[in-house]
């Protein structure tokens, strides 16, 4: 495996799928950052900018 990406995610999976509190928190933060690009997905420029002020 010669691609550092790669080889830092199949790290990543065998550490969680031994630690189950890890996956846990990994899974949650997961969800919390494709939720919060839906929410920012579906927001206008304008909204995007007065969320910024």
């Amino acid at each position: 495996m010669n691609e550092p990406g790669l080889e830092k995610a199949m790290n990543t999976l065998q550490y969680l799928s031994q630690d189950s509190d890890a996956r846990r928190l990994y899974e949650a933060r997961q969800k919390y950052l494709h939720d919060e690009a839906s929410m920012l997905g579906r927001l206008t420029e304008q909204e995007i900018n007065n969320l910024r002020k």
